[in-house]
């Protein structure tokens, strides 16, 4: 990694990345801080700082900076995000900030359930599981939920066939049932 004094904010990408493979949290914290010192208009670097504090473990800070940046720039989505990480950190809910714009929330419900079954049942081949949550992940949506628990969902629900390895949710397709069974194809191997 490059010295303090050597820094160069086109370059400061490939510490960021050794930073962040070593789980160097507060060396990231240090570097990000730099970033925005040295630019303090912008919003992405501040954002950045504020995402650090995340990984770091830094909620309060995390919280103070992106909070700032959300009053000049209530729509930035990655901020919301990345605040709302902080709360849900603390133990916190959505409830707690003052939101300009409030960030769009979607919780494992039914109606996630009825989407699911909406985009699948078009269609003829099955989906792998992290397909069908990406589907969701493009929204500008900030999701309460895991690849995982939207698994364990869909297994409970008649409407699909679950077909793979649980233990490797990752290998698991989705499909509509098409017949009037609850048939899965799910194993569990240990």
């Amino acid at each position: 990694m490059k010295q303090e004094n050597d820094f160069d904010e086109f370059e400061n990408w490939e510490d960021d990345y050794q930073y962040i493979t070593l789980n160097n949290w507060k060396g990231l914290v240090k570097l990000r801080q730099i970033v925005v010192l040295r630019n303090p208009k912008d919003i992405t670097a501040q954002w950045r700082l504020g995402e650090a504090y995340v990984f770091n473990k830094e909620y309060e800070k995390a919280v103070e900076v992106l909070g700032e940046l959300l009053k000049f720039e209530p729509d930035y989505i990655d901020a919301q995000h990345t605040l709302l990480d902080a709360l849900f950190a603390m133990g916190k809910d959505e409830t707690y900030f003052e939101w300009n714009i409030k960030p769009d929330i979607i919780k494992l419900s039914s109606e996630v359930l009825d989407q699911c079954y909406e985009f699948l049942r078009p269609r003829r081949k099955p989906i792998c599981i992290s397909e069908l949550y990406c589907e969701f992940l493009v929204s500008t949506s900030y999701l309460l939920f895991e690849e995982e628990e939207l698994l364990k969902s869909l297994l409970e629900d008649n409407r699909f066939i679950v077909d793979g390895n649980l233990l490797l949710p990752f290998s698991c397709f989705i499909s509509v049932n098409r017949s009037k069974k609850h048939v899965q194809k799910c194993e569990i191997v240990v």
